[in-house]
């Protein structure tokens, strides 16, 4: 006997993040939006009453919304855009903040070796830059001392950030001016906190955000990357043999120095 029920299309006005976080649940389900709400309305009109328990958990959603937030990080190819292996690191794990303001030469130049040539393990552009940075500070009232290596470098990272500026659209969503307003330094404040969203993520809720690569048109290779990025600079610093690095990169710059002055 042929039904004379027609389907009806409704539109429905939801918070984007409600709707992604329900979406990722329903896939990993095999359903979709359209079955869940007519389950959901047909259970409604026959019990009379909600087909569930209605409550709230605020700390909830702040965590979905992160969740939601690096997906669309990861999607959009940030990780591999900051990570390449044609650069060195200058990684987070090196704490040049205790080099003293009046560090000799060779002191500065072995923490610029460390960085560059002993720790160049996962290559993080953003590490780079803002340490880069730091460190040609502690040279600027050196005058004996070239500088080249350091504007080689910086030149190149900057280069390659604006870069970054200018063909990326997620961080344009964190901008509240021009890319192009933005100093060098302010870009890499916009990129350090892109990528401590991430990785609070996922430290805080990694769950979360493996969910949202549920599906067969998901790239779970970019979560992989993500995460393994994460792991890497978490293990670097818990397992690092700083003294005997230290030790390598003092010897190289006392020998960098003294074949200088010879010519």
């Amino acid at each position: 006997m042929k039904s004379n029920n027609a389907t009806q299309l409704m539109n429905v006005k939801i918070d984007s993040v409600v709707k992604e976080s329900a979406e990722t649940v329903l896939t990993g389900m095999g359903l979709n939006m359209s079955a869940y709400v007519g389950m959901c309305l047909r259970q409604l009109a026959q019990d009379r009453k909600l087909p569930f328990v209605v409550s709230t958990d605020p700390d909830f959603w702040i965590l979905e919304e992160q969740a939601a937030e690096s997906a669309r990080i990861i999607k959009s190819g940030f990780v591999d855009d900051v990570r390449d292996a044609s650069y060195y690191s200058l990684d987070q794990k090196i704490e040049l903040s205790k080099v003293a303001d009046d560090a000799t030469e060779e002191e500065i130049l072995t923490h610029f070796l460390f960085a560059f040539d002993v720790l160049d393990d996962h290559p993080d552009i953003i590490s780079m830059a803002s340490e880069g940075l730091y460190l040609k500070s502690l040279l600027k009232d050196k005058a004996d001392y070239s500088h080249e290596y350091f504007d080689e470098l910086l030149s190149l990272v900057e280069s390659r950030i604006d870069g970054l500026f200018a063909g990326s659209k997620i961080i344009e969503d964190y901008l509240d001016k021009p890319a192009e307003q933005y100093s060098f330094t302010e870009k890499i404040d916009v990129l350090e906190y892109i990528k401590g969203r991430l990785f609070d993520t996922i430290e805080c809720n990694k769950n979360g955000l493996r969910a949202r690569f549920v599906g067969p048109n998901e790239d779970t290779s970019l979560l992989i990357r993500a995460e393994n990025w994460f792991d890497n600079s978490a293990k670097a610093e818990e397992n690092r043999d700083f003294h005997k690095n230290m030790e390598r990169a003092s010897d190289v710059s006392s020998e960098f120095i003294v074949n200088r002055d010879a010519k």
